[in-house]
C-alpha cells in the first residue's frame, strides 16, 4: 500500500531516479537561463561519468 501522505525524497533504485513533484517543482527557477542548464547538464554528465567508472571498476 503506497502512503499518500508520505513525501517521497528523490532515490536511486533499479537504476532509475525518482524525484518528488515538488522536488521537480524548485528545480524548475533553475532552468530559465542558459547558464544554469549548462551547470545542471555538466553535472549529470559528471554524475554519469562517476557512475560508469565504478561500475566498470566492479568487472
Amino acid at each position: 500500500m503506497i502512503n499518500a501522505i508520505h513525501k517521497r525524497q528523490g532515490q536511486m533504485f533499479e537504476e532509475f531516479l525518482y524525484f518528488n513533484t515538488e522536488t521537480i517543482f524548485k528545480f524548475k527557477p533553475l532552468l530559465a537561463d542558459d547558464v544554469f542548464k549548462i551547470q545542471i547538464i555538466q553535472s549529470w554528465k559528471y554524475f554519469v561519468e562517476k557512475e560508469w567508472q565504478q561500475y566498470m571498476a566492479m568487472l
